[in-house]
Parts: structure tokens; C-alpha cells; sequence
């Protein structure tokens, strides 16, 4: 009986755990899933955070965790993830207890964080770094009870303290670290004591390591004890002292493993308290150690940043070394890897505006009483002509007051525009223009004289957040509009631009600014100026301008050749880049190494009527050409003349340069002939301009800003001292047109043998690098590589890659002398 009871009990035991079983592994299942869907939940999350498409949904999670709890909540967030994945994975969490707190700490930390950056106002438009209800309650309890420096302090406990607990480094090994480091600056200190001559030295702990110190040093004339110091060291923290490079001093026993130990040290304690162990340290190195322990101490590459200050202070004690710059490496390298020679020497670019002038404040001194009766005058003058119109707004600007008037229904807004001259008299100002309608409002706008005119330095413009925010490759500071907003344009999509003006309109200010704004935006290796100035006076200064690509061209056959220099140059790129496959320059750079890209080639004209008297036809076709050809290649034209008639700014250089300023003009005439419309021969001269282009089809009433030929010099002096002198190339003696083709065109070139020579002894066949040794233009130096092409010495371009030297040293004689009999 009780045997098939025990039968009966153990079958039924067995069942039950099936069951169990089985409900367990449909728990599990649904776990899984639970899991699965709170990291799709958790994801959602995130990206709602970040504001990834979420739709309504996400925006609300958005708005309500970044208002409650901040941008810290991501590491929560990001912490449940990982919990879901490893759950997921069945790797498990080890630790979770430590992890969990190590969280909890940094997201407390870190919304303590974010809270003290709004009290600081930094980030204020990052939406991620909101501190949200619980950083700003954090961050005011703590700086109220514990003050700044506390609260920072609380912080930093907070961070280790969750680097801890993570496991980042263990404590017992950082306080063991730290009295490992006291008791060696002790020790060294206790060692470095001065001793009569005749003193006994000390024994050492260990003997053994002590008879195999004489065998190192070098006649005997170091003291053992300074190595049994090291070997001591070596003892108490055996693990921690050896290095895995295994750079040690050649010898015997311990003594080759005492010298990385002392080495070790010397640059862990490296720092601003220990300038003198530094010094005694370089003396005893070169008064102990042979010249081969000097070879395989580590270099600057293995030292780290140490190394180098460790050099100069044993450098500045010991005068018999050789001088050294601890900077020279470091720049030949980049160098070689951007194929620039950037020579910056320690100033910042772009420069500070503090050296464009004090800042300026735009606010309107013009008393809204004196505003109020010349818009009451206006409205009654026009009502005296049966225009009814009523005042809809008044803008003052820097320059003029634009009153903006809604005219009634049915009233044309020609016939407000032919009552310029009433209102003027009605007015009592010297000239007044009348824009109609205004661009984008349904007003027409009376632009009168502002009483209290001022004008804008060029800072204004700079220091703006349109200027500071642009994404333009050559952006122009073109001034202030009426309504005091600075104006800044692109030239890249311009892409040129004609300027005419009487003189002391402005004018040649204007250029200046336009030329400063580029060179204090763009690094030479970015940006070259070509400058011809007819007039002598006007860029005279520029000669010492790194940006230069020679000194300013002042006569009439000299402006030529650079026209044609220009030209010769456009067609070259447009040939690189139909070998890269690309269109245009901004492509080109993003697709070659550093030291192969072209800058931007900006040519100033600041008289142009003076070169076309001179050789008209010559300087038409060229300007035509680059007009129509060279936005592509990164080539862009600034056109300036005194006189816009129809025999200076002809037919084709309108219709190739779409985008013309005017100041000004003597004649409706000549308005028109520069921006097609009558209106300049109103301006008021000093600055105030119409601008037009295929983005502003209607003119644009600009006031330009100005700067003295002082600020200027400083400017030019602040830029030479960053990049050094101007790199001049010679853009004369290369003919005055465009070659014609053939194989053997330039394998009489002078330069041609050097080149050769060059690119040989370095291996290396690349324009960018004859340019630099040879000092000539880009252009010739593309030119010499390709008649090396030409000729069979070097191979063809492949992309990126160096060209391949295809012979050696006298097979490339004999091709180049044969070349040069048939070129001759």
C-alpha cells in the first residue's frame, strides 16, 4: 500500500514541476517581451528628446521631461536601455546595485550641472543642456547654502564618486598612487642635498644591485646612492615602475632598470611646483649618462607633452647644447601634411575686433517730436495734391529716415513718386528719394537726410551675428540698411561685382572694407588678392598683405598680363577639374588632400575706366571671360570706376556682372547705365549706396561702413605677424596669352631642369611643392609637373595619390635634354 502510495506521490511531484516549468518559460516569454517593448519605449524617448519626427506624442514627452527634469534625464534613459539589452542579450549586469547608484549620482551631478550653466547664462539655446525644474532647484539650494565654490566642489565629489562606483579606477589605487608620488619627491629632494667630496657615500638596501652601479657609470663620478634609491623604488612597487616599452639604459642587473624608473618619475612629477627639480634633473642626466643613454631616452612622440619642457629647461641651463625649437617638429609635420607654410606665431586669426575700432552703438539720437512734424508735414503736403495717404510707420536709420505711408484706394503710386521735388521743398531737405512701392509692404517709403548722421565703422558689421553666423565662403560686409540691419553678402554668388561712384562718394572705402572683411575672414592658404590700382595711392598700403599674390599692379601693360595671368589660371583649373571629375572649386577641395587644394583668386580693380582708355579691347575680352567662366574655378572679379558711361562699363561686362553698386552719380544717366534705374544721383554721398543684384532686383539702400587707413595698417601689421610675409608669385613673365597646347610648349621653361631636380631628390611630384621651393605661381608649377608628364618622367594623376616617378636619375637627363632640343 504505502509502495504505490510512494509511486503515486512522486508521479504526482513530477507533474507538478512540469507545470511549474512550463508556466515558468511563459513567464520568462513575456518578460522578454515586457522588456523588448520598454526599450522600443525607451528609444522613442530619446529620439523625442532630440526631436527626431515623433509627431504630437514625442513633443509632449519632449516638452514635459525637459521642463521637469531637464537634459540630464538622458542618463536614466540611456541607463534603462542597457538594462533592456543586456537583459535581452543574457549577459546580465554585474554589479547593478553600484551601477544603479553610480547612475543616480551622475544625473543628479549633471543637472546640477546644466543648472549652474543657466545661472552662468552659457547654453542658453541648447535645448538638451535645459536644467529643467529640478537643476534650477539644485543648483539655487546649493549656491545658497554652500556658495559657488562648494556647490563646484559638491559636483566634482559627485562625479569621481560615480566614476567609482562604475568602476572607472579604484580609489585604494589613486591614494596609493598619491603617497607612492609624496614619498619620491621626498626622497629625491632628500637625495639632491649637497655633500662635502670626502663624505662616504651610503650603503645601499640591496648590495647585489649596488656592486652593478659601477659598471654604468661612466668613470665612477656619480654617487651610488642616487641608485639605491631607484632600486628601493623598484622593490616597494615592482609592478608599477616597468615599463612595457622596455627602454632602459644598456648595462647589467638593476641598473638597467633603474634609469626608466627615475626617467619615469621625473615626468610624472613635472609641473608648475617643480621647475627646479626639472632643471637639477637635465644637469644630472648629462653629467651621469653616456651619449647612447641619451639616444634612447623616448623622444617628444613617447614622452607626451612633457617631453618638449623637460628639453627647454635643460636647454636654457646648459648654453654648450644646440638651440632648439621645441615647436619646429611639430610644425614641419603639419605642414608637410597640409602642403600649406602657415606661419602662425602665436596670434589668434580671425583677428579680435577690438583691432577694427571701439565698438559702436547704433541707437538713434533724433528726438520723435522733431519725427512727428515732418511726418505731419509730409501727409499735409500730399493732401495738398490731392493724395490721401495716412503714416503707417517711420524707420530711422543710421543715414536716412524712411517714412512709410499706406495711400488710400485708387491713388497710383506714380503720382507720388512725381512729387519728389514739392516734398523736398515742403520738407526743407537738400535731396529726398522715394521708394515705391517698398519691398515685401504695402507702403510707399519717403527717404529723407537724417539731421544727426552717423557713420559705421566697420566693426559694426563684423561683430553682428549675420556676419558672425554666415555660411558664405567670401562674405562681403556690405554695410546697414535704412532700418539699421547689417547687410552681408556672398561673393561666390554674386559672383561679381561692379562699383561706381564719384569721388569722395565713398568709393574706394567701400573696396577697402570689402578687402579687409575677406582677409580677416579667409587665411592666405584660402584666399589670394590680386589688386590693380592705376591711381597709385589707393592700395598702396597692401603691399606687405600676406594675401597677396604680388605687390598692387600699377601700370596699364603690368594689369594686362595680370588679367591674362588670371585667365591662363581659370582654364588650368577648369583641366584639374575635369580630371577630378568635378564642377567646381568648393568640390574639388573637399575631394584632394590639404596640400593640393586651390584658394579662392579675388582680382580688384579700383579704376577701371583708366585701363580701358588705355587698352580697351584687351581688358574688355579678359574681363569677359572671367566674368563669364571663372565663378566655377573659384576666380571672382570687384570692378570699381568714377565714370560709368557706356564706353567703361560696356554692354557685355552689364550683362556678365548682374550685381552693381552705385553711390553717388552726377546723372540720372549714369545711374541708369550702373543698375538700370535712375535713383543714385539722390544719394548723399559718404558711404550711402544702392545696391542690386539677382537676389535684390530692386535697389537696396545700403549705408557702407568705413575705416580708417590707420586701423588698416594695424590690420595689415596684426595679419603679417600671423602668417609672415607675403608669398609673392609672378604673374608678368609668363606670357601675355593663352598658351596654345602641344606636347613640348614649355620644356624650355628655365625652371624646368630645377623642377626635375626637385622632385627626384624628394620622391615627391607634386605643384604645391615646387610652388613653395621654386616661389612661383600655382599655375607654372601645374605646368611644370605636366610637361614632366609629358616628356615620360613622372605618370599621371590617380585621384589623391602622388603621381609615380617612372625613372631614375640619368634616364630623366636624357629625356629632358632630348625634350629640350625639340623645344628649341
Amino acid at each position: 500500500m504505502s509502495f504505490f502510495g510512494n509511486k503515486e506521490a512522486a508521479r504526482e511531484r513530477r507533474s507538478r514541476g512540469k507545470r511549474k516549468r512550463n508556466g515558468g518559460g511563459i513567464l520568462s516569454l513575456w518578460i522578454e517581451v515586457f522588456a523588448f517593448l520598454v526599450l522600443a519605449f525607451l528609444l522613442y524617448v530619446l529620439a523625442s528628446i532630440f526631436s527626431l519626427r515623433t509627431g504630437a506624442w514625442g513633443e509632449q514627452i519632449r516638452f514635459s521631461l525637459l521642463r521637469n527634469w531637464g537634459g540630464a534625464v538622458i542618463i536614466p534613459v540611456l541607463f534603462g536601455g542597457y538594462l533592456c539589452v543586456s537583459y535581452l542579450l543574457k549577459t546580465g549586469a554585474k554589479g547593478i546595485i553600484r551601477q544603479f547608484l553610480g547612475t543616480a549620482l551622475l544625473f543628479f551631478c549633471s543637472a546640477l550641472l546644466f543648472g549652474l550653466f543657466r545661472m552662468a547664462a552659457v547654453f542658453q539655446g541648447v535645448a538638451v543642456l535645459s536644467p529643467g525644474y529640478l537643476g534650477d532647484g539644485l543648483a539655487i539650494f546649493f549656491t545658497r547654502n554652500i556658495g559657488s565654490l562648494g556647490t563646484l566642489l559638491l559636483g566634482a565629489a559627485f562625479l569621481v564618486l560615480s566614476a567609482s562606483l562604475y568602476g572607472f579606477f579604484q580609489p585604494a589605487a589613486v591614494i596609493r598612487k598619491v603617497s607612492l608620488l609624496v614619498k619620491t619627491i621626498s626622497s629625491e629632494k632628500w637625495k639632491r642635498m649637497p655633500f662635502p667630496e670626502d663624505e662616504a657615500p651610503q650603503p645601499s638596501p640591496v648590495p647585489a644591485e649596488e656592486d652593478s652601479v659601477p659598471q654604468v657609470l661612466p668613470d665612477g663620478n656619480h654617487p651610488p646612492r642616487q641608485w639605491s634609491f631607484s632600486s628601493q623604488a623598484e622593490q616597494e612597487e615592482p609592478a608599477a615602475e616597468q615599463e612595457p616599452g622596455g627602454n632602459t639604459i644598456p648595462g647589467s642587473g638593476a641598473a638597467e632598470e633603474a634609469v626608466p624608473l627615475v626617467q619615469e618619475e621625473t615626468e610624472d612629477l613635472a609641473g608648475d611646483d617643480d621647475d627646479f627639480f626639472l632643471r637639477k634633473r637635465g644637469r644630472e642626466t648629462e653629467a651621469s649618462f653616456p651619449e647612447p643613454v641619451a639616444e634612447n631616452l623616448p623622444g617628444p612622440s613617447a614622452g607626451g607633452e612633457e617631453r618638449p619642457a623637460y628639453e627647454e629647461e635643460a636647454e636654457a641651463v646648459d648654453e654648450g647644447e644646440e638651440e632648439k625649437d621645441p615647436h619646429a617638429l611639430p610644425e614641419i609635420e603639419f605642414n608637410e601634411l597640409e602642403g600649406t607654410e602657415k606661419k602662425v606665431r602665436g596670434a589668434a586669426f580671425p583677428p579680435p575686433l577690438d583691432l577694427f575700432g571701439p565698438k559702436q552703438l547704433l541707437d538713434s539720437q533724433e528726438s520723435n517730436e522733431t519725427v512727428r512734424e515732418q511726418a505731419a508735414s509730409i501727409i499735409a503736403t500730399l493732401g495738398d495734391f490731392g493724395v490721401s495717404a495716412e503714416m503707417a510707420d517711420v524707420v530711422i536709420g543710421p543715414t536716412v529716415i524712411q517714412f512709410q505711408m499706406q495711400l488710400a484706394p485708387g491713388i497710383k503710386v506714380s503720382k507720388v513718386a512725381g512729387l519728389s521735388n514739392d516734398l523736398a521743398v515742403a520738407l526743407t531737405v537738400p535731396s529726398l528719394r522715394i521708394e515705391a512701392p517698398i519691398p515685401g509692404k504695402p507702403y510707399v517709403g519717403v527717404e529723407i537726410p537724417n539731421p544727426k548722421r552717423r557713420g559705421i565703422s566697420i566693426r559694426t558689421v563684423l561683430e553682428s551675428q549675420i556676419f558672425q553666423d554666415n555660411e558664405y565662403d567670401l562674405p562681403l560686409p556690405m554695410g546697414v540698411r535704412v532700418d539699421s540691419r547689417p547687410l552681408v553678402v556672398g561673393l561666390e554668388d554674386l559672383p561679381h561685382l561692379l562699383v561706381a561712384g564719384t569721388t569722395g562718394s565713398g568709393k574706394s572705402v567701400f573696396v577697402t572694407s570689402c578687402i579687409t572683411g575677406l582677409c580677416s575672414y579667409r587665411s592666405p592658404e584660402e584666399l589670394r588678392l590680386i589688386l590693380i590700382d592705376p591711381k597709385r595711392v589707393e592700395m598702396s598700403m597692401y603691399e606687405n598683405l600676406p594675401h597677396v599674390l604680388a605687390k598692387p599692379v600699377v601700370s596699364p601693360k603690368k594689369a594686362v598680363q595680370a588679367l591674362a595671368w588670371a585667365v591662363r589660371e581659370m582654364e588650368h583649373r577648369y583641366e584639374i577639374f575635369a580630371r577630378a571629375r568635378v564642377r567646381n572649386l568648393k568640390s574639388y577641395n573637399q575631394c584632394v588632400l590639404p596640400k593640393a587644394q586651390l584658394p579662392y583668386i579675388v582680382i580688384v580693380v579700383d579704376e577701371l575706366a583708366d585701363l580701358m582708355f588705355t587698352a580697351q579691347k584687351e581688358v574688355e575680352d579678359y574681363i569677359c571671360r572671367l566674368a563669364q567662366m571663372a565663378r566655377a574655378t573659384g576666380i571672382h572679379l570687384i570692378l570699381a570706376t568714377q565714370r560709368p558711361s557706356v564706353n567703361v562699363i560696356t554692354g557685355l561686362i552689364k550683362a556678365n556682372v548682374p550685381a552693381r553698386v552705385a553711390f553717388t552719380l552726377p546723372s540720372q544717366t549714369d545711374s541708369r547705365t550702373i543698375i538700370d534705374i535712375s535713383g543714385a544721383e539722390r544719394l548723399l554721398g559718404k558711404g550711402d549706396m544702392l545696391f542690386v543684384s539677382s537676389r535684390y532686383p530692386r535697389p537696396l539702400r545700403v549705408q557702407s561702413p568705413f575705416i580708417d587707413d590707420g586701423k588698416s595698417i594695424e590690420i595689415i601689421n596684426y595679419l603679417r605677424n600671423v602668417f609672415g610675409d607675403p608669398e609673392y608669385v609672378d604673374i608678368e613673365d609668363q606670357g601675355g596669352e593663352s598658351p596654345s597646347g602641344g606636347d613640348t610648349s614649355y620644356a624650355d621653361d628655365p625652371l624646368l631642369e630645377e623642377a626635375v631636380d626637385i622632385v627626384l631628390d624628394t620622391g615627391i611630384a607634386s605643384a604645391s611643392r615646387l610652388q613653395r621651393q621654386l616661389r612661383v605661381g600655382f599655375t607654372r608649377a601645374a605646368r611644370l609637373i605636366d610637361t614632366m608628364e609629358q616628356i615620360g618622367i613622372v605618370g599621371p594623376p590617380e585621384g589623391s595619390k602622388p603621381r609615380e616617378i617612372l625613372v631614375d636619375d640619368d634616364r630623366a637627363r636624357e629625356m629632358l635634354r632630348s625634350a629640350s632640343g625639340l623645344g628649341d
